[in-house]
């Protein structure tokens, strides 16, 4: 069973909120991981008779079938066992899990004792941040209160200040728990502090995540880069961050470690200040080429002016410009065709990141097709593959013999007879 330190380095206690068809393979998921040490769940109701009722119920999905069977093939005996009905004590495939039966609103549910760090929230009614925990109805808000330090909500926010829901960290969040650095997430991830652009940003579940490095000599350039990626922004294609987008009052090195983590793309402006920055070589590259080598992460490095760019790690991805044609000694023209080309290369890697944003993160040999310094070689390959069997097919139905004609038995003008 794996281990893992969080917070207050207690073993990982996971409170689900809701217990419909997906909290049920939430804990399905969970308990197959065996990540957690234990799972508290919470229904906000009496439901059947008792808890083999509920057991039963978390037993068997209408797709799957019966849990055992689904883990273990068919011989395999039931997972299931009632440890303690009156405590709502369950032991599934050697997880315990706690099924709580009476509180429906958030701020009733007492996550904290039972050491329980992380909710997941899939009642689907909590959908505005803003709410405060008190209100008679119930806010999200409600399980920081009781003692979650983090909620990740399964719907997706009403909130106008959500620029991404594949981010969607909420801005108020970061104003009001500001001593317990609490945070509440969006569906699908938690992501960096999202600054809420304009209320006109899409909120598509495609978006994709683009971060960029720099040293803050090369700001100059940093103003065009986002002048030519707004357009992306504006339309839902993609979701900008920076260190511009920092809030005051929190770790930085935490806010830009959140914010690499739920990237797909990132983009280094590459100078002599850049490499020289021992901020950047400590912090940022090291968990930029892990994440690469891990999860798939794409760098796109730009070459600003010159520097050791061919000597260092970075050499492995292939530049937007020529390091022997560093930006600074261009004209404005050319500064601008590379700019606008490095924005298509960003539309290009989204198409193709765009089926991933659901499935867990790539290995590593399979997002080496992300990659824009290792794909150029593999489409020309796959281009002259398809070249050629498309000649070969050509020559087979040419040599093909045709087949004969039938005579005709009558004449084509039957008025002739």
């Amino acid at each position: 069973m794996t281990h893992a330190k969080v917070f207050e380095n207690r073993p990982p206690v996971l409170g689900i909120n809701g217990l419909g068809r997906i909290g049920k393979l939430t804990l399905w998921h969970q308990i197959g991981r065996k990540y957690f040490n234990e799972i508290v769940v919470n229904m906000g109701r009496q439901a059947g008779t008792g808890h083999y009722s509920i057991a039963r119920m978390n037993e068997k999905d209408a797709t799957y079938g019966l849990l055992h069977r689904f883990r273990y093939g068919i011989k395999s005996e039931r997972l299931i066992e009632i440890k303690d009905e009156k405590k709502g004590k369950l032991l599934i495939d050697g997880i315990p899990v706690t099924i709580l039966r009476e509180a429906r609103n958030p701020v009733d549910i007492p996550w904290h004792d039972y050491g329980v760090d992380r909710v997941v929230e899939y009642t689907g009614k909590f959908k505005d941040p803003t709410v405060t925990a008190d209100n008679p109805k119930g806010s999200i808000r409600g399980h920081l209160v009781k003692g979650a330090k983090a909620v990740i909500n399964s719907s997706t926010f009403n909130s106008k200040t959500l620029t991404g829901a594949s981010k969607a960290v909420v801005k108020h969040t970061l104003e009001i728990t500001k001593t317990s650095q609490e945070r509440i997430a969006g569906p699908a991830q938690s992501g960096p502090p999202n600054s809420g652009n304009s209320p006109n940003s899409k909120t598509d579940e495609k978006t994709i995540s683009v971060v960029v490095s720099y040293s803050h000599h090369d700001a100059w350039l940093l103003k065009r880069l986002r002048i030519h990626i707004k357009p992306l922004e504006r339309e839902g294609i993609i979701d900008y961050w920076d260190d511009g987008r920092l809030h005051s009052g929190y770790s930085i090195v935490e806010e830009i470690r959140l914010a690499f983590e739920s990237a797909s793309v990132a983009i280094l402006l590459i100078s002599a200040d850049f490499l020289a920055s021992d901020f950047i070589t400590k912090y940022e590259l090291p968990l930029l080429l892990d994440l690469a080598a891990k999860r798939g992460t794409v760098i796109i490095p730009v070459v600003v002016s010159a520097s050791r760019f061919l000597q260092t790690d970075l050499s492995r991805f292939k530049s937007v410009n020529s390091p022997d044609k560093p930006l600074n000694a261009l004209s404005t023209a050319k500064r601008e065709q590379i700019l606008a080309q490095l924005a298509e290369d960003v539309i290009r890697t989204t198409n193709k990141r765009k089926h991933c944003l659901v499935c867990p993160p790539c290995d590593p040999d399979e997002s080496k097709m992300f990659s824009p310094s290792i794909n150029k070689q593999s489409d020309e390959q796959e281009e002259y593959t398809a070249s050629s069997r498309n000649q070969r097919e050509f020559q087979q139905a040419k040599n093909r013999p045709k087949p004969k004609r039938r005579k005709r038995c009558l004449p084509r003008n039957r008025n002739n007879l």
